[in-house]
């Protein structure tokens, strides 16, 4: 995915920004996949653990 971005420009000017671009991208997949385990956890003990974590 970052590949895309810095070949369309959309990922800064120049290297701090486009880590910063980076690191963002990297903060929402992790929360994507917290939020996908969440709601796929059968276990409701589990699930209880996962928000908390």
């Amino acid at each position: 995915m970052s590949h895309t971005v810095r070949d369309s420009d959309l990922a800064g000017k120049n290297s701090w920004e486009q880590a910063l671009c980076d690191q963002t991208l990297e903060l929402v997949y992790d929360l994507i996949l917290k939020v996908v385990k969440h709601l796929f956890e059968k276990d409701e003990e589990k699930k209880v653990c996962v928000i908390h974590a």
